[in-house]
């Protein structure tokens, strides 16, 4: 019994392997961009009051202007009623 093998050289073109690593970059930009959204909606204070949620997102002040806006996020936890 013979056995034959043979060897094939490849020509790889590494354009096209740069291209992707590149590709790859901006999916990670876009992953950090999401977490700290995602950390913008994470309430600073919570508050529970007869059925009703309010979560504090963002306080912001101006000394100048002598303000203060407060953004929050409220929810209904009473239950559903039908009509």
């Amino acid at each position: 019994m013979a056995f034959s093998t043979a060897a094939f050289a490849q020509k790889y073109d590494c354009t096209a392997t740069k291209a992707e690593q590149a590709e790859n970059v901006e999916p990670s930009k876009q992953n950090l961009y999401y977490k700290e959204t995602l950390h913008l909606l994470t309430p600073i204070k919570s508050v529970d009051i007869d059925g009703l949620r309010i979560d504090i997102t963002i306080i912001i002040g101006s000394r100048k202007k002598n303000t203060l806006t407060l953004t929050a996020i409220y929810t209904n936890l009473g239950e559903k009623r039908d009509n």
